[in-house]
């Protein structure tokens, strides 16, 4: 993606079952998924849930073997810079089980 033509990115999280049994994710509050994005220099430049607010109420989403469910959330690009390496990680909020983790290299 290009920086001048984006002040923010899309980014999906996806949590698959591939076991045989029902896939239990237990959430202390409202909040589903965690998505960090750091420089290069490992310095983490944006958390996705700095700027929202969730219910102190658990939650609980059950899983069916064979199925997945999908987070898409956007995250802002005005701490990057072109030609520069950056990584975003996901997770399901406080488990570090379920994590994903994807470099991108913005264009000018």
């Amino acid at each position: 993606f290009s920086l001048a033509d984006r002040r923010e990115v899309e980014a999906s999280f996806v949590v698959s079952n591939r076991k045989r049994r029902i896939l239990r994710l237990d959430y202390p509050t409202g909040q589903k998924i965690e998505i960090l994005t750091r420089a290069p220099s490992g310095e983490v430049i944006e958390r996705w849930s700095d700027d929202r607010s969730f219910g102190d109420e658990a939650d609980i989403v059950f899983i069916n073997p064979g199925e997945k469910i999908s987070y898409t959330e956007k995250i802002p690009t005005r701490e990057m810079k072109a030609g520069e390496t950056y990584t975003v990680e996901a997770e399901v909020a406080g488990s570090q089980e379920y994590s994903a983790t994807t470099q991108v290299t913005p264009l000018p």
